[in-house]
């Protein structure tokens, strides 16, 4: 209710949520065996720079897909991983993460020519359906349907991605997300990407 008041889709609960939980979860991404996979993956002493915990609901204002909706690669460094879990089942109507399989040679330096013209704020560098379809088929893409639990890690820098558009039901998605030392995110608000 309080979110179809705000006339929004997604609500970051993270702070909502009780002391004790939150230390679970700080727990666990600090563990030794996330923070050796990720320093594995980013080749330096990784920095956790943000935790999510997502409740995405279908969109009442009738829009399509908006801002992290769309396709896109995080642009705030050159490299970073980020653990998307399921709170609750996904499925392809409750706005799983959809992501391309495959590695880019040029990582976060590629970019997709067409990107939209004069974004309104959070939808820099974001790319449509449309256009995305013209440069990759849909058998490079893979996604997050599953039973609550499932996880995929992915380097939100340099492989496109999107998720959270809500056909019916609802999702919670625990996001944690790992930087090099180098990242602006750990500087700027990151709702101008």
């Amino acid at each position: 209710e309080e979110m179809q008041a705000k006339n929004i889709n997604k609500l970051d609960l993270f702070d909502r949520l009780d002391n004790h939980l939150k230390g679970k979860i700080i727990n666990f991404a600090s563990s030794d065996i996330v923070v050796n996979t990720v320093a594995k993956y980013l080749r330096v002493f990784p920095v956790l720079s943000r935790i999510y915990f997502y409740h995405n609901i279908p969109n009442f204002n009738g829009e399509k897909e908006m801002k992290a909706q769309k396709w896109h690669k995080d642009g705030m460094g050159y490299k970073g991983l980020d653990f998307f879990i399921s709170i609750t089942d996904i499925t392809l109507d409750n706005g799983p993460l959809l992501f391309l399989k495959k590695n880019n040679l040029l990582g976060a330096f590629s970019r997709i020519e067409n990107a939209l013209l004069n974004p309104a704020r959070g939808e820099r560098n974001k790319i449509t359906n449309e256009e995305f379809s013209k440069v990759y088929d849909e058998s490079e893409i893979d996604n997050i349907v599953g039973s609550k639990g499932t996880c995929v890690i992915v380097d939100s820098y340099n492989c496109y991605h999107k998720g959270g558009y809500v056909k019916k039901g609802d999702r919670v998605m625990l996001r944690i997300a790992f930087d090099t030392i180098d990242s602006t995110v750990l500087n700027v608000d990151e709702e101008r990407y």
